[in-house]
């Protein structure tokens, strides 16, 4: 009987150590499942971010520094910039999309997270916000009517022309106009103020993003002065530069993608817009040609955290949490979504850029006065 007891109890205890592995395992999986969430959405963040801010002229830094590029800053404006680039800009939001949730949230029960700790955390979140205060009204009603006229502004542009044709409305302008009437509208939260001050401005607005764009215009200039986007636009027109129309918008990404993860979305902008420019004038080709895909490369910011500005605040953010982000996070998602969007852009920008900018044109009568604006160059000239 004593022996049966004894079989008894350790049988119960086997039960028992069972019982706690098996705890310890549904506890493990659990913990994986909510780390691979919390990666899922920083990497998700800092995707989107550079897939958006690619759709809009004003989204992105290698935008802003494409509109500043003299040879093509007459025929570019916001419409049509939207209708290569929002595209492109979907299908990298897709594509991320995708990648992230194959490598990360596939197969994933999520029982690590119940749908009432969701929802208490929505209520939290919306009671802190409160409603909308007629102050936010008016910021979104004032950013609503500057993407609207940056819209129309080609279809209105022509009623705003002095008698010689000189245009007297830019997207800058509208830009500027808009920033101001946010200075004029009296507030409700801030009686006998603006919506918008300037001690406001002077203490949140990051001035250092102005200076950051003033560099890379400043280098673009440096390039053209010293004559070394001659050098460059030669070496890449003769060497690296393929004659079909598709293969070559192919190699421009490659070139402009591959420089975005070593140099930053900056720095690749800055070298290779005023190359691919030259290389324009050298070939005597459609700038548009090489711009338009170099700068859509330099978006592709996913592999390393340097490459992009997003990939830097999501990274140091990441730091706060308990699972933070890894170089080897971004690399393992980053070139798998860069790799894909390599494919598709090529063929979105083909067929694009061909119909909205008429890229495979030849070298057109604007580029050629344009040319003529800003310096001459060496290049072959003869038969523009």
């Amino acid at each position: 009987s004593m022996s049966s007891a004894d079989e008894g109890e350790s049988s119960d205890d086997n039960m028992d150590e069972s019982d706690d592995g098996d705890t310890g395992g549904v506890n493990d999986r659990m913990m994986k499942e909510v780390r691979n969430l919390g990666k899922a959405l920083m990497l998700g963040i800092a995707f989107a971010a550079n897939s958006g801010g690619l759709a809009t002229l004003t989204g992105c830094i290698p935008n802003e520094i494409l509109m500043g590029t003299p040879s093509i800053s007459e025929p570019l404006n916001y419409r049509r910039w939207m209708g290569l680039a929002f595209p492109v800009s979907v299908a990298a939001l897709m594509v991320s999309w995708a990648v992230i949730y194959l490598k990360y949230l596939r197969g994933s029960a999520m029982k690590g997270m119940k749908m009432d700790a969701w929802r208490r955390e929505q209520r939290e979140f919306l009671s802190r916000a409160g409603s909308m205060s007629r102050d936010e009204v008016a910021v979104a009603f004032v950013a609503a009517l500057q993407v609207t006229l940056l819209f129309v502004r080609p279809l209105i542009g022509h009623w705003f022309q002095g008698p010689d044709g000189q245009r007297f409305i830019y997207d800058e302008a509208l830009a500027i106009l808009c920033a101001l009437l946010l200075f004029l509208i009296p507030s409700v939260v801030k009686p006998g103020g603006a919506v918008l001050q300037w001690h406001d401005v002077q203490e949140h607005f990051d001035f250092g993003l102005i200076l950051l764009i003033g560099g890379g215009y400043a280098i673009a200039r440096g390039f053209k002065e010293s004559g070394l986007n001659i050098s460059l636009a030669h070496n890449l027109h003769k060497h690296f530069l393929p004659k079909r129309f598709f293969t070559k918008i192919f190699v421009v990404l490659v070139i402009s993608t591959v420089f975005t993860q070593v140099f930053s979305s900056v720095a690749a902008s800055a070298i290779l817009l005023p190359a691919f420019d030259s290389v324009a004038l050298d070939a005597l080709t459609n700038p548009f040609l090489y711009l338009l895909p170099a700068t859509i490369g330099c978006s592709f910011g996913f592999v390393l955290p340097a490459a992009a500005a997003p990939n830097i605040v999501v990274m140091n953010r990441s730091e706060d949490f308990a699972w933070p982000l890894r170089h080897m996070d971004f690399i393992q998602t980053g070139v798998v979504v860069a790799g894909c969007m390599l494919g598709l852009a090529t063929v979105l920008v083909a067929v694009l850029c061909d119909q909205v900018f008429s890229a495979s044109q030849p070298f057109p009568e604007w580029a050629c006065e344009a040319f003529d604006r800003h310096g001459t160059h060496p290049g072959r000239r003869g038969g523009g």
